[in-house]
C-alpha cells in the first residue's frame, strides 16, 4: 500500500481549513460550520505536529480519496471530542 506525502496531506489540510474558514464567514450563526473549521484546524496542527502521525497507514492509504482520510480524520477527532 502506497501513502500520500506529508506534503500532500498538510496542502490538503491548508487548502481544507481555508474552505471552512469561508464557509464560517459565510454562514457565522451555523454551529456546525464552526465546528467544522475547528476540527479542520486541529487536523492541520496534528499533521503540522507530529510527522509520526502520517507514518500510520490506517489513515493514510492510496487506494482511497484524499477526502475520505481528511473525513476519518475529522471523525475520530470527533469521537474523541465527545468523550
Amino acid at each position: 500500500m502506497t501513502t500520500l506525502s506529508r506534503e500532500k496531506l498538510l496542502e490538503r489540510a491548508k487548502l481544507n481549513t481555508e474552505k471552512h474558514r469561508a464557509a464560517t464567514r459565510k454562514l457565522r450563526v451555523s454551529s456546525d460550520a464552526q465546528m467544522d473549521l475547528r476540527l479542520a484546524e486541529i487536523a492541520l496542527a496534528t499533521l503540522e505536529s507530529d510527522p509520526e502521525y502520517l507514518k500510520r497507514q490506517d489513515l493514510i492509504s492510496a487506494e482511497t480519496s484524499p477526502l475520505n482520510n481528511n473525513h476519518e480524520v475529522l471523525t475520530r477527532i470527533k469521537k474523541l471530542m465527545r468523550k
